[in-house]
């Protein structure tokens, strides 16, 4: 993968870490292995919607480099897999 592939990601779970730690009082010390990652809205909120070919790549990246999983679904996520971040995705956003 290349430079901007890998700029992305880590902008994208960025913002899916922002996500997580508005919709829990700020707080993101709760964002660890295992965490749910809206890379949806992530996608949505640095202008790199699901579907759009800096999304893929990026989501690739991250699945490349084992910061992110893809869980079973628990219910219907909208765009896509649902993902769980990984012990070495939270090290990339720390």
């Amino acid at each position: 993968m290349d430079e901007r592939a890998r700029q992305d990601a880590l902008r994208l779970l960025r913002a899916a870490k922002n996500i997580f730690a508005e919709q829990h009082g700020n707080n993101d010390e709760w964002f660890w292995a295992g965490t749910p990652v809206d890379l949806v809205a992530a996608g949505e909120r640095v202008g790199m919607p699901v579907g759009w070919p800096d999304h893929d790549a990026a989501v690739r990246w991250l699945e490349s480099e084992n910061a992110i999983e893809a869980a079973e679904l628990t219910h219907n996520v909208v765009g896509g897999k649902f993902y769980l971040v990984t012990a070495h995705g939270v090290e990339l956003v720390r």
